[in-house]
């Protein structure tokens, strides 16, 4: 790929084969030689009675301690579940 030509993959079948190009994107994809990317969604954080549920119940079973870090809260009253 490069940024003069968006959404073309350069390909060849050996490595001293022709290059070919090959349009990755859906015509309906771009407009006027722009890529037109989906929107950014914003995600909310986590309420801190699921932040200690994952930190207490599935963190144990991860072999990446950062997938489920101890939470920054105070621990919630009551249960987890």
């Amino acid at each position: 790929m490069t940024a003069e030509s968006p959404g073309v993959v350069f390909v060849r079948q050996y490595c001293d084969d022709e290059e070919e190009s090959v349009s990755v994107l859906q015509p309906s994809l771009m407009e006027d030689d722009v890529v037109q990317f989906p929107e950014i969604v914003t995600i909310k954080d986590l309420d801190p009675k699921r932040a200690w549920y994952l930190y207490e119940e599935v963190a144990p079973l991860c072999i990446n301690t950062e997938s489920c870090p101890k939470p920054s809260t105070s621990r919630p009253k009551g249960s987890l579940s």
